[in-house]
């Protein structure tokens, strides 16, 4: 015990506190000093307080450092895209997906996908968006439960979304599952533990609703270990993700394009690489829209 508070003592006399934060601090509690409704033991240190969560949450290095500290208990960490995929949390197993809570307000809404783990941190996670529709996918490695699939319908409420649903995997220890948007957005993700969260923050973009795109897709499948077979048939895909179409039945899709001369050279590319397993159409779609039901 004596060892681990010392090695604790000295993550915590490492930490380099930034010049600029001692600054803040100090300039926060001169400004309570000058107002006689504040007292030093109460204003002067909230102020204080707030100027530290801002800072904290506001710059990264100093965000990194801090997040080693078990007195702390709060990691905040804004998740970086790349081509509208990020990736957080750590390797573990036994996860729940325990609740998803949403709300909004005016042209913004925020979600919060609260997460139960063993060490109350994030397990790790990828988080895919994509535009016509505009989907998030979710996957959630090293997770046996979906407690929060009871709380689809209520998210449905939500004008921001049209839809949520879970998605087939073949892997038991992964869970995946959707949130189709009704219209594209911005959007931020911050990663937090103790308690293990996801938090994202949705706000809605102005998009042209003439614009149409050429999709390459499988047909429609039931939910079921055969979609899960005709994903894993694509494994290379890249851009691949499976939708919900009109029916109620699911599809895989491996890319869109722009017009429809480049869709037909990559199905073309597509059946070159994959060979002719599984059917492949170009389906026309603009934002917003279901996929067709296409019958195998």
């Amino acid at each position: 015990m004596s060892k681990k508070i010392d090695e604790l003592k000295k993550s915590y006399d490492d930490i380099e506190i930034p010049k600029e934060l001692d600054d803040k601090i100090n300039s926060a509690i001169k400004r309570a000093k000058t107002r006689n409704k504040f007292n030093i033991t109460g204003g002067a240190v909230a102020a204080a307080v707030l100027t530290f969560t801002l800072f904290v949450n506001t710059n990264a290095a100093f965000a990194k450092s801090m997040s080693s500290m078990p007195v702390l208990g709060k990691l905040v960490q804004v998740l970086q895209f790349n081509k509208g995929i990020g990736y957080g949390g750590d390797i573990t197993d036994g996860a729940d997906i325990a609740s998803i809570e949403n709300s909004n307000k005016g042209n913004t809404s925020k979600i919060t996908i609260n997460v139960s783990t063993i060490m109350n941190t994030m397990n790790k996670f990828k988080v895919e968006y994509k535009d016509y529709p505009s989907t998030m996918i979710f996957t959630m490695y090293g997770t046996r439960n979906m407690s929060a699939e009871k709380e689809f319908g209520e998210l449905k409420k939500n004008p921001f979304i049209k839809d949520v649903y879970k998605i087939i995997t073949l892997d038991d220890s992964t869970v995946r599952f959707a949130v189709v948007l009704n219209f594209p957005v911005q959007y931020e993700i911050k990663e937090y533990k103790d308690p293990a969260k996801i938090e994202i923050s949705l706000k809605k973009l102005k998009y042209d609703k003439s614009k149409v795109v050429y999709s390459v897709r499988s047909a429609s499948y039931e939910m079921g270990e055969g979609l899960g077979i005709v994903e894993e048939v694509f494994f290379k895909a890249e851009d691949k993700r499976i939708l919900k179409d009109e029916s109620g039945k699911f599809a895989v899709e491996l890319k869109y394009y722009d017009s429809k001369e480049e869709a037909e050279k990559a199905l073309n590319d597509f059946k070159d690489e994959f060979g002719d397993i599984v059917k492949l159409f170009i389906e026309e779609r603009k934002e917003g829209k279901a996929l067709k039901a296409i019958e195998q």
